[in-house]
């Protein structure tokens, strides 16, 4: 039985900074994983300069911008809400849906990332456009030198758990060292997000996630009859 909006209870305000937990694990977790396999893998000097050469540009990449970031995530945020309450009460919902312009108003709600980062859903898959400095890569090393590129993420819900990725990486049009990418395709970028208790009690309460039609579809558990 569906339950209409007017039957659910009013959330309180104080909770609606709790929800956005599903896609700030977005913010920073895909450059920062980057950084981590840079600096584990390229960790001597000589390699550290190759790589700056063969894959860092001297511009950084001009990524494109939501409109009213602020108004979006106040009405993604609604939504989360609603769809929690629904799952804490048992009730018949759809799927959480979630665009790009969701996801990217979220990285632009954070100074830190907000040019450095940006998702694209297109081809039923999940990227990231990266323009990472590599000053801050780098502890400050090669300023002015920035990586460039995309990175597609595998996105499923494993055994309770959320699951991210990466399928590919490529800076400056060609593809990472395969050394870099094995080490990093091992990384679960959801992992910190999995840690968090808000998140990770209603994951049991999920089916899966599909991407499809340029949209991320969060699907609840519904028990056969």
């Amino acid at each position: 039985m569906t339950v209409t909006n007017s039957a659910l209870p009013t959330a309180p305000p104080p909770r609606r900074r709790r929800y956005r937990w599903v896609l700030y694990t977005f913010l920073g977790l895909v450059g920062f994983v980057l950084v981590g396999g840079v600096l584990a893998i390229v960790g001597l000097q000589w390699m550290v300069k190759s790589f700056v050469r063969d894959y860092s540009e001297a511009q950084a990449q001009v990524l494109p911008q939501v409109d009213n970031p602020a108004q979006k995530v106040d009405v993604f945020t609604q939504n989360v809400i609603d769809f929690k309450r629904a799952l804490d009460t048992q009730h018949t919902t759809g799927p959480l849906v979630l665009t790009d312009d969701d996801l990217n108003a979220l990285i632009q709600k954070n100074d830190q990332i907000k040019n450095w980062l940006c998702c694209v859903i297109q081809s039923n898959q999940l990227a990231i456009r990266f323009s990472l400095p590599v000053g801050v890569l780098l502890k400050g090393q090669y300023p002015g030198r920035f990586l460039n590129g995309v990175a597609h993420l595998h996105v499923s819900l494993d055994e309770s758990l959320l699951n991210i990725r990466v399928v590919s990486i490529e800076a400056r049009g060609k593809s990472l060292p395969k050394l870099l990418v094995n080490f990093i395709r091992k990384q679960n970028l959801a992992k910190q997000a999995n840690a968090n208790p808000d998140f990770s009690q209603i994951l049991p309460a999920l089916d899966k996630i599909e991407i499809q039609d340029e949209k991320i579809n969060i699907h609840p558990f519904v028990p056969k009859q």
